[in-house]
């Protein structure tokens, strides 16, 4: 977990999204329909694993918007995976206005996982926001 005063070095590069490569960490963040570039990179990975026979390291894929039952873009397919791939894979899922009264935001999931921070600072990964 990052504390107040932790320092983070990380580099943007506007307008490109370069695939991270099998070895790579990462954490994806979609925030409502910005989820598309993300499935791109799972999908990629899970044929690496089930086709190629590759190994792939983590990857952590964070999802929010505010209804799950209308809005939960590619639901089946990532809740598949989630089991599937559950060694390498981890899908963590917000949805803002199901509960009545407690609002769950990805930012919220981010501060209660381990996962952005143990894949992007004990070692080195990729994250993507989009």
């Amino acid at each position: 977990k990052m504390h107040p005063g932790d320092h983070l070095r990380c580099r943007i590069k506007p307008g490109s999204m370069e695939p991270p490569s099998h070895d790579q960490q990462v954490v994806c963040v979609g925030i409502g329909s910005g989820l598309a570039p993300h499935m791109g990179f799972l999908r990629e990975r899970v044929h690496a694993v089930t086709v190629l026979g590759k190994e792939v390291a983590t990857f952590s894929l964070y999802f929010g918007n505010r209804f799950e039952r209308r809005e939960f873009l590619y639901s089946d397919e990532l809740k598949k995976y989630a089991v599937e791939h559950s060694s390498w894979f981890k899908l963590h899922t917000a949805f803002s206005r199901d509960t009545i009264g407690k609002k769950v935001y990805v930012q919220d999931l981010v501060a209660i996982t381990d996962d952005a921070f143990v894949n992007l600072f004990s070692n080195p990964g990729m994250l993507y926001v989009c």
